[in-house]
């Protein structure tokens, strides 16, 4: 259950007293060190699926998982909130600072009464440098929210993305954006076929319908991978909002699709689950690889080339092509909260510019007549609305289409497309529905 406060949300407060894993490591320090390795350049979700499959206790799982992710999305935020109490932060061991970093988490926004916090931080920081132990609890007792605070770091952004949001979406939804993602989501699942739900019923699980069709968000109170729906192939792990982009092609059974840029394959098989043929392009073969396997588990198939986007490649233009492009991934911090911590302006622009390249690309291979959808999981005008533009600019056979799939989620439509505004647990989009003009 969750509680409200001024930052969103934050768990119910309780003590959560610091268990062992099977390994006999406690598990503030297993989070802690988990959170070492992202910053070191490791990403926060396959190091979570890599070592949670070893501790068998739910609680300790969620609790580790909240602690990791619960940090990253409020880093910016819990920096501004802990500098002002260390006098050379920069001078601690960097677990020790990390460590009052998730410490600060604790207090300040899951709710975990502050006496308990220190006494458990304080423990974990002694078995690593006790010297540091007693600034730990100094600091620890003393640790609140300033006053005055920037709106940028209330929402636990950098300034240049604080104000990419609100020149994408105006200052209300960009608040409401940045705020919704730094509150935990629910496992979100494509389902296909009529058993997919009764069989999570079946499990124990908890399901809620999602805001789109085959869509349920659950409780589970088992790993997905242990799922007997999963590995029937009967779901795969899906947001809703990235469902949208194939929505607005209009498959129908026997469609010839070319699904560029396509990944790890998550929308190849939510086309061919619409009877769509797939063809799926991408640069990376262990990305084909993983969509293949994907593909396997649930009884789909799908053509695969290897080529380069930046390139012409070698292939039959389609009626319906969709370009789901490489991008910065701002739209789901929710779920990625490192991007934050390590994206730039610069890199955007560049992202911006190989995604102009690849949209010329799909518009070759787009039949006249046809229709060619552009998406990016991102929230920054650079990849969305100015990609557009700038394509609708030269491209004067292109029109934007503007008969979208009606849906559940929260949107904002503009000339040159739509953005997907990411509260209620579903991530941030822009997609373009494009047509091409006959010869």
């Amino acid at each position: 259950m969750f509680q409200e406060n001024y930052r969103g949300y934050t768990l119910t407060p309780r003590h959560e007293k610091t268990s062992k894993s099977e390994s006999g490591t406690p598990t503030r320090l297993i989070a802690l060190k988990l959170f070492e390795q992202v910053f070191q350049g490791a990403y926060a979700t396959p190091l979570l699926n890599k070592h949670l499959r070893d501790i068998g206790v739910r609680r300790d799982r969620s609790f580790i998982t909240d602690l990791l992710y619960g940090t990253l999305r409020n880093f910016i935020y819990l920096e501004a909130c802990l500098t002002p109490r260390l006098r050379a932060p920069k001078r601690l061991p960097k677990i020790v600072y990390s460590g009052l970093i998730m410490a600060s988490y604790e207090i300040l926004i899951r709710g975990t009464p502050r006496h308990a916090a220190v006494f458990e931080w304080v423990q974990t920081i002694k078995r690593l440098t006790p010297p540091l132990a007693g600034l730990v609890n100094g600091v620890l007792r003393s640790v609140a929210v300033p006053n005055n605070l920037e709106q940028p770091t209330k929402w636990s952004l950098p300034g240049w993305l604080a104000d990419s949001f609100i020149s994408a979406l105006g200052p209300d939804a960009a608040e409401d954006a940045a705020l919704s993602m730094l509150k935990p989501g629910p496992l979100w699942l494509a389902t296909t076929g009529a058993k997919a739900v009764p069989s999570l019923l079946k499990e124990g699980c908890k399901v809620t319908e999602g805001p789109l069709p085959n869509t349920v968000a659950i409780r589970s109170p088992l790993p997905l991978y242990k799922l007997l729906a999963y590995r029937e192939g009967l779901v795969q792990p899906q947001n809703p909002s990235s469902r949208y982009p194939v929505h607005a092609l209009d498959v129908t059974p026997g469609d010839l699709v070319l699904d560029l840029a396509s990944g790890n394959g998550i929308k190849a098989a939510h086309l061919a689950t619409l009877g769509a043929q797939v063809v799926s392009v991408d640069k990376s073969s262990s990305k084909l690889s993983r969509a293949r396997d994907n593909l396997l588990r649930m009884g789909l198939n799908a053509d695969q080339h290897i080529a380069d986007l930046s390139n012409q490649p070698d292939l039959k233009p389609a009626a319906k092509v969709l370009l789901d492009a490489p991008c910065s991934g701002t739209g789901t911090l929710r779920g990625n909260p490192e991007i934050k911590l390590r994206l730039n302006s610069k890199q955007v622009s560049s992202l911006a510019e190989l995604q102009a390249l690849l949209l010329d690309r799909a518009s070759e291979l787009t039949l006249p007549g046809g229709t060619l959808v552009y998406s990016v999981c991102s929230l920054t005008p650079d990849e969305g609305i100015g990609v557009i533009s700038n394509f609708l600019a030269e491209k004067t056979n292109f029109c934007v289409d503007k008969s979208l799939p009606p849906q559940k989620l929260r949107n904002l439509v503009y000339r040159e497309g739509t953005y997907i505004v990411p509260t209620n647990g579903v991530d941030g989009f822009f997609v373009a529905k494009l047509r091409k003009g006959p010869l």
